[in-house]
């Protein structure tokens, strides 16, 4: 099998992750050079994302806040399921989430089953939002994932999976 073309936007950190393996024999070079590749496609997905978003007034993370709220079955998460949800820590959800509260997309309520608990609920305006950009939202997933087959689109989830199951059994 031959080596696969590395994109133009790669290049410079390929040169650089093989220079490093000359340097040191025992680099792990297939190993980082996924860490990186998949670093560097995240980055570059969220740039697209972000683009199409701005003139929205939102970036991917608070874009994201609202789909995982979009997709709760009653529109509402706790802080501590949405910051799972996103990745995001716990401090970094409460700035995304003034944000978002302060331009009415969503609210904070109390919790039906135990008042002195917090639950973030899609308000009306932050759905009819997340149901407009939806369309637009969806080129740049066409031009990441466009030339993969379902077949393909299957496997590499299920090899993501393999590898996130792998961190998580070391995550502290």
């Amino acid at each position: 099998m031959s080596k696969p073309t590395c994109p133009d936007s790669f290049l410079t950190a390929e040169q650089c992750l093989d220079t490093t393996r000359q340097r040191l024999p025992e680099f792990p070079l297939e190993r980082i050079r996924l860490v990186r590749l998949i670093a560097h496609m995240q980055r570059s997905l969220e740039q697209s994302c972000n683009n199409v978003l701005k003139p929205y007034g939102l970036n991917y993370s608070g874009y994201h806040a609202l789909m995982m709220l979009y997709g709760s079955p009653d529109f509402s998460l706790t802080p501590s399921a949405l910051s799972d949800a996103t990745s995001e820590k716990r401090n970094n959800i409460t700035r995304i989430c003034d944000d978002l509260a302060e331009r009415g997309l969503i609210a904070r309520e109390a919790s039906a089953s135990d008042r002195r608990s917090v639950v973030l609920a899609l308000t009306a305006q932050g759905q009819a939002l997340v149901e407009k950009i939806q369309p637009e939202m969806w080129a740049p997933l066409s031009d990441t994932f466009g030339d993969f087959s379902s077949a393909e689109l299957k496997q590499l989830r299920s090899l993501l999976y393999k590898q996130l199951s792998g961190m998580d059994k070391h995550r502290t």
